[in-house]
């Protein structure tokens, strides 16, 4: 996440013309593009996640440290977006950072626990191969919200900023 945050900067930096030892603060450079640089890996870890999460579905019927070794590949990528996401909020948000976090916590698990009950359900209806499948799928189809995040997420920051100013 660092690496791709020095590597967004050192593009803004030479496309606009600034020195290294120039920091990019967000109220300083409100067009840096945050969401960009912050969102860079996800589609890895998403990719890594939803083959992970499906194999994972086939897996459970295998020796033991095969679903083992794919339930780590799942949480760990599933760890690495959500402090992705954490850490971008923190960026939009950066006046209410405790807020910011509040929210992505409630969130996340909320849906953390709804998801439980959903698995338990579908798993006992059709069980896990299909429950995984389509577990996988949600999230792959997800990445989607990244990609809209991307392509729009400077103009609606930008917009906030704007009526935040206005309204002071």
């Amino acid at each position: 996440m660092d690496r791709d945050y020095k590597r967004a900067a050192q593009e803004y930096r030479r496309k606009y013309g600034l020195s290294d030892d120039i920091k990019l603060k967000q109220q300083d450079f409100p067009d840096f593009p945050i969401e960009a640089a912050r969102l860079r890996s996800v589609y890895v870890l998403s990719a890594i996640f939803s083959i992970s999460t499906a194999i994972y579905g086939f897996s459970v019927e295998w020796i033991i440290f095969i679903p083992l070794t794919f339930q780590f590949l799942t949480a760990f990528t599933a760890t690495a977006i959500f402090n992705i996401n954490s850490t971008l909020m923190i960026d939009l948000y950066p006046a209410k950072p405790a807020s910011a976090t509040a929210i992505n916590n409630l969130v996340r698990c909320t849906l953390g626990g709804i998801g439980v009950g959903l698995v338990d359900i579908s798993i006992s209806a059709i069980e896990e191969k299909l429950t995984f499948i389509i577990l996988a799928s949600i999230s792959a189809f997800s990445v989607i919200l990244v990609v809209i995040e991307q392509k729009y997420g400077m103009q609606w920051r930008i917009e906030r900023l704007n009526r935040q100013a206005r309204g002071k």
